[in-house]
């Protein structure tokens, strides 16, 4: 059954783990650049690779720290720690790769990147 297997344990903070019955997937959150919706599916776009969950993106932001991840729009999680710079509209992550930023987050956006950057 699916639903007895935990998704993180507290001893583990610092980690996301993907557990189902056929597969265990761990790694850190700081390798997480961004995460994105497929369909029914969260695709985690790592420093390691892509990892996929069935999970809605709404479900994945409850377990993730924070202090560290934001909406970029309804359909992207971003990673402040790669985020380079924030220019108009867009996230510029340490990767080169630039996403969109929707209006309504645009705001929280700038707010989170400016206080991660002042620690």
């Amino acid at each position: 059954d699916l639903h007895s297997f935990p998704t993180r344990r507290s001893s583990d903070l610092g980690y996301y783990q993907i557990i189902t019955s056929h597969r265990y997937e761990k790694f850190r959150y700081q390798n997480i650049i961004s995460i994105y919706k497929d369909g029914k599916n969260s695709v985690f776009e790592t420093k390691n690779g892509i990892f996929r969950e069935r999970k809605t993106l709404n479900q994945v932001f409850k377990e993730l720290p924070k202090e560290q991840f934001v909406f970029a729009d309804r359909g992207r999680i971003v990673n402040i720690a790669c985020v380079a710079s924030v220019k108009s509209a867009q996230v510029v992550m340490s990767n080169g790769e630039e996403f969109a930023v929707s209006r309504s987050q645009m705001n929280q956006v700038r707010k989170q990147v400016m206080e991660y950057w002042s620690r």
